[in-house]
């Protein structure tokens, strides 16, 4: 089922020629976007990629290596994710921190923290929030253990040189390796996916609704200040 950005990005794309279309060929849309399109755009690219690396690959050997890809980008899903919903709060309600102080911090626990306070400061996202929050802090601190400063997947040591917070994973029986069942970590992503995309889309429609009403009480206060005048 698209949402409105689908259709959005939909209705953009069918407007180009043919030759701007084949299976392989990619437009970037940037200029004249809302930035949370970006953002969520962004977002879904990572876990999408992630998902069919998982599902189209049946070498363990090619796993072996993709696997440390693959993490990275689910985590990254997640921090777009989070960073995605306090932009729509600052940028769409005028709530919540300008987003450029978030953009140089890798920290999950921090950026969902204040994500989870601005929708639960807000009556239409605090029920939901209640019956999922403890499942996305859970998946918080585990991607906070195994991978605090998003450096863990994408290189073999820590900043000071020391082996990596990927040894924080669960060891095999002989103690000798860690492991992470890949398929068992899509659906783990994938279901505070479901909750995360929920949010997202209803924020943006939410936001929508605010500039309506905006709108609607200009036009409202120009006819107010119309009518004065003829008064007078």
């Amino acid at each position: 089922m698209m949402n409105n950005l689908d259709k959005q990005f939909e209705s953009k794309l069918n407007k180009y020629p043919a030759d701007f279309q084949g299976d392989k060929v990619v437009l970037i849309f940037l200029e004249g976007w809302p930035q949370d399109y970006h953002w969520g755009l962004y977002a879904s690219g990572f876990r999408w990629s992630a998902d069919r690396l998982i599902e189209g690959t049946e070498e363990k050997g090619a796993l072996l290596s993709m696997v440390y890809a693959i993490m990275f980008l689910y985590r990254h899903y997640l921090e777009l994710k989070f960073k995605e919903i306090l932009v729509i709060f600052h940028d769409c309600l005028g709530l919540g921190e300008d987003v450029k102080q978030y953009t140089k911090t890798h920290d999950l626990s921090l950026l969902w923290e204040d994500a989870r306070t601005l929708l639960a400061e807000h009556s239409c996202f605090s029920k939901d929030l209640n019956s999922n929050n403890e499942y996305i802090e859970w998946l918080v601190q585990r991607y906070q253990v195994i991978d605090k400063s998003s450096f863990s997947f994408r290189y073999p040591f820590e900043k000071d040189g020391i082996s990596n917070s990927m040894r924080n994973l669960p060891k095999s029986d002989c103690e000798c390796h860690t492991y992470i069942d890949l398929e068992e970590e899509q659906n783990l992503v994938g279901f505070a996916a479901d909750y995360l995309e929920d949010v997202t889309e209803r924020l943006v429609n939410h936001c929508e609704s605010e500039e309506h009403i905006l709108e609607y009480e200009k036009h409202d206060d120009l006819e107010f200040s119309e009518e004065l005048e003829h008064n007078e």
